[in-house]
């Protein structure tokens, strides 16, 4: 019997689970499974410029664990993407980050407020409603 694998620090759910080419239907897809623990790794490392190191720091994880996770989720990726196959993003294991000041995106004219994502900056996302961009606020 194997050793229960530990679970991995995430920032955040995702925001969106399922992605799928276009102009092609859904039935006819196959589909590539990639973990949160996987898209965090790619996260950390392609979007928050993170090394290896600081990576699997920040996930309570050895360095090569997310070495191995990081390339798992590249392959995935990859073959989603050359073979025109639909993405999942579920499962793994994963926790949650808590004890952190979590912060939204927010509009100063409007009020509208979207989910922070920490490889994306507030100031390239703008409000749906009035096309203002969204500032950086902490969560109430």
């Amino acid at each position: 019997m194997s050793r229960p694998r530990k679970e991995r620090k995430v920032e955040c759910e995702p925001n969106a689970v399922y992605f799928k080419p276009r102009g092609i239907p859904l039935t006819s897809l196959t589909e590539v499974v990639l973990s949160v623990d996987e898209l965090e790794c790619l996260r950390l490392r392609a979007l928050c410029k993170m090394s290896q190191k600081e990576g699997a720091e920040k996930m309570g994880i050895h360095q090569s664990t997310f070495h191995r996770t990081l390339a798992s989720a590249m392959e995935h990726l990859a073959d989603a993407l050359v073979n025109a196959k639909a993405i999942r993003i579920d499962g793994g294991p994963y926790s949650i980050e808590s004890g952190k000041d979590f912060l939204d995106c927010k509009c100063p004219r409007c009020g509208h407020t979207e989910k922070y994502n920490k490889g994306l900056s507030c100031q390239i996302l703008f409000c749906p409603s009035c096309k203002t961009k969204l500032v950086k606020v902490k969560r109430t």
